[in-house]
């Protein structure tokens, strides 16, 4: 499967809820995305040769927050709707 973004879909499956997905990122090497439900928050679980990296994703107060951690560092940037 291909989309128009700069990789490449190779694989996907669903399994119990959870979407796993194998695609090549931009250095051409494989990674693997895993998406699921956690309570409100959309995790998305991104496993590649250089580590893990783990990004939630919740609505508060009407924003959406981002979430990501790898390597013991968590980065959150915050989305307000402009009106």
């Amino acid at each position: 499967m291909h989309d128009n973004h700069s990789h490449c879909h190779d694989s996907a499956h669903i399994h119990h809820n959870v979407r796993v997905q194998e695609y090549t990122n931009l250095e051409g090497k494989k990674d693997t995305i895993k998406m699921n439900w956690e309570g409100n928050a959309l995790v998305a679980t991104v496993t590649a040769e250089r580590g893990e990296a783990i990004t939630k994703r919740t609505i508060q107060d009407g924003k959406m927050i981002l979430a990501t951690t790898s390597k013991g560092v968590t980065m959150k940037r915050i989305f307000k709707r402009l009106e």
